[in-house]
């Protein structure tokens, strides 16, 4: 019991010491870089931060823009064009620009949204290496996805089996295989017009409505379930007897990511291991963090058939979502 009581002396004085503890390790330059590179896209966007320290609160630190944002004269960002050969073939020198701001929170200053963009086209063929030149130079380097029609599916969706008027049927997709291409995600967008739910109701707008099909690696097709499509279509619509919604096209959107992304994307993934904190990760930014890779994003558009149209009146999943023909 002596030795309890004093250990608990003993604490008291160590939480009574006036010592101040320093909790901020001294300030270093630190680059945050976020690039994603498309062989389809007119202008290409890089995103470059810098890591900052201090006392406040780190939103309103983050308010201030040269807290997180390098001044125009204090870094040069340019991309060298690299050929299959190793060849350098060009050097571009990208521009900063603002693309509006983020949101306050919390009582803070909007943030500007800073970015740097060029316009020249891009060459799948080729690999690209970003710099960014300030008292140190950072350096990431990249090949690009693919630039080619992705959609290998027949032209026509069907998401009913006409066998039997109860039975549901299946819509299969296919896709190519990409350079470069390490994971493919596959969405579907279903567009819909809503009306005012009167003899002659006006329009209110077209609407969709968008959800993953599939996200994965080494696989090329999928038989994607007539009855999954009811199912969200009911899931993310709301049952409003002042409306009615006329059925319209899908889209289908193809993303595929390089490795460098696919990397990035799953060491971001929540992690269920028995270690307290996941290792630093280690990217393709020398000298610096974050991610700098490419990826293609194509969307096609199909009709729906008819008949799925007319099943969306009575079907039990949507039969309340006033859908009419």
């Amino acid at each position: 019991m002596r030795k309890i009581v004093i250990l608990f002396v003993i604490s008291i004085l160590l939480w009574s010491c006036e010592t101040d503890f320093e909790v901020n390790a001294p300030w270093k330059d630190k680059t945050i870089v976020y690039g994603l590179l498309e062989a389809n896209k007119d202008t290409q966007y890089v995103k470059i931060y810098r890591a900052f320290l201090g006392e406040e609160d780190a939103l309103m630190m983050a308010s201030h823009p040269d807290s997180i944002y390098y001044n125009p004269g204090e870094v040069g960002v340019l991309l060298n064009e690299y050929t299959p050969s190793g060849n350098l073939n060009n050097t571009i020198v990208l521009k900063d620009t603002l693309l509006g701001e983020f949101t306050a929170v919390n009582g803070a200053s909007p943030i500007p949204n800073k970015a740097y963009y060029f316009n020249e086209p891009l060459n799948d063929a080729y690999e690209y290496e970003l710099i960014i030149a300030k008292k140190d130079t950072i350096r990431a380097l990249t090949s690009l996805v693919q630039d080619k029609l992705i959609d290998e599916s027949d032209n026509s969706i069907n998401f009913m089996s006409f066998i039997n008027p109860e039975n549901y049927g299946n819509m299969r997709l296919s896709w190519d295989n990409l350079d470069n291409g390490v994971a493919y995600e596959v969405k579907i967008r279903f567009f819909y017009e809503e009306f005012l739910n009167i003899q002659n109701g006006h329009s209110l707008g077209i609407d969709s409505i968008e959800w993953r099909l599939h996200f994965g690696i080494d696989e090329f097709e999928l038989d994607y379930a007539g009855e999954s499509f009811f199912s969200n279509v009911a899931n993310q619509l709301v049952a409003n007897d002042s409306i009615k919604r006329l059925p319209g096209d899908l889209k289908i959107i193809f993303t595929v990511a390089g490795q460098e992304f696919y990397d990035y994307y799953e060491y971001s993934q929540p992690s269920f291991s028995v270690l307290l904190e996941k290792p630093e990760y280690e990217g393709n930014i020398e000298g610096g963090y974050g991610v700098f890779s490419s990826r293609i994003q194509q969307e096609i558009t199909r009709n729906l058939h008819f008949i799925s149209k007319q099943r969306l009146e009575i079907d039990p999943y949507t039969e309340d979502l006033n859908f009419f023909n």
